[in-house]
């Protein structure tokens, strides 16, 4: 997990306040960490805010059936704009030296 966040490079992470040894893993590389109550976090609290951005009735669209993880994360509350990232999105590249 280090690896991939030190690869992205993110300008912030979202995280549950009660996760505190997550907090302390990252923190040396990650400075900047926003902790949400983990009531947000919740499937259910998730799915309502999520759904209720969107105007939608279901998820299933998005493809997040069974994403329960991701649907938590994109609960938080002002998180607009948030994109699923894949390995399989990427091309890889070799570099070739003469």
């Amino acid at each position: 997990m280090l690896t991939e966040l030190d690869r992205l490079r993110p300008a912030e992470i979202i995280l549950p306040s009660e996760a505190a040894s997550l907090q302390a893993l990252l923190k040396p590389s990650f400075p900047i960490m926003n902790p949400y109550d983990d009531w947000v976090f919740a499937m259910e609290t998730a799915q309502f805010t999520v759904r209720d951005h969107f105007k939608v009735a279901s998820l299933d669209g998005f493809g997040l059936r069974v994403r329960t993880a991701a649907i938590g994360a994109a609960g938080v509350p002002g998180l607009v704009g948030s994109r699923r990232v894949s390995r399989a999105s990427f091309a890889k590249l070799m570099w070739r030296t003469r």
